[in-house]
């Protein structure tokens, strides 16, 4: 019995020798492939614009931004409303200086901002009377944010510059007017004004069209 004990033991030594190197050269393999990915792919960089681009692109996020903060100082104080967000700044670089892109589209603009509100300002109600005083913030910061761009995704509406909406929406501390729901409001009517502006101005250019689907 001794005999054979030994045997298997000896047996059992040998396939772990046998089978750590091999073991090692996957996790080697996995961790290799993993960072390789960071390279990146063959895929080009954008292009730089020529000047005449770079002028249009400037004139038409000048003229947006500056239609739309007009609307904030000078009627928003009569109104008691605000028409500028910041994440509208965002939307302004996608929509001059990339106007064919999907993420630029009048649908992403407006379904974007305006659902991610939506999102942001539902989880600050749903997690942060719960705790008060701010304690859940982070929370309820990160929550908004992730579940803007879930949403965003499910309903083909995304737009970078939202994910910011959502988490101003969620953040929010304390709570704005109408339980937050006239910060979603400023995000549909802002997007909406710079959507308009955007379809004036770029199609003024030749050899822009915008959008490129509703």
């Amino acid at each position: 019995m001794t005999l054979e004990n030994d045997s298997r033991d000896c047996q059992a030594a040998a396939i772990t020798v046998t089978t750590g190197p091999d073991q090692a050269n996957v996790l080697a393999t996995i961790f290799i492939s993993y960072f390789r990915k960071w390279r990146g792919t063959t895929e080009a960089p954008l292009a730089r614009e020529p000047l005449g681009s770079l002028a249009v692109s400037w004139a038409g996020a000048f003229l947006a931004i500056l239609a739309v903060a007009a609307l904030d100082q000078f009627a928003g104080p009569e109104m008691d409303f605000r028409w500028l967000i910041a994440p509208l700044g965002a939307s302004a670089v996608l929509m001059f200086g990339l106007p064919a892109a999907k993420l630029s589209q009048p649908r992403n603009v407006i379904g974007g901002h305006t659902l991610s509100a939506l999102v942001g300002v539902l989880v600050r109600l749903i997690i942060q009377p719960q705790y008060g005083a701010g304690r859940a913030n982070f929370i309820s910061a990160a929550l908004g944010m992730s579940l803007s761009l879930t949403v965003m995704q499910a309903t083909a509406t995304t737009h970078p510059p939202a994910g910011a909406t959502g988490l101003i929406a969620a953040y929010a501390d304390p709570i704005p007017d109408w339980h937050g729901f006239k910060f979603m409001l400023s995000a549909a009517v802002g997007s909406c004004v710079m959507v308009l502006l955007a379809l004036l101005l770029n199609n003024l250019v030749p050899g822009r069209t915008y959008p490129t689907f509703w």
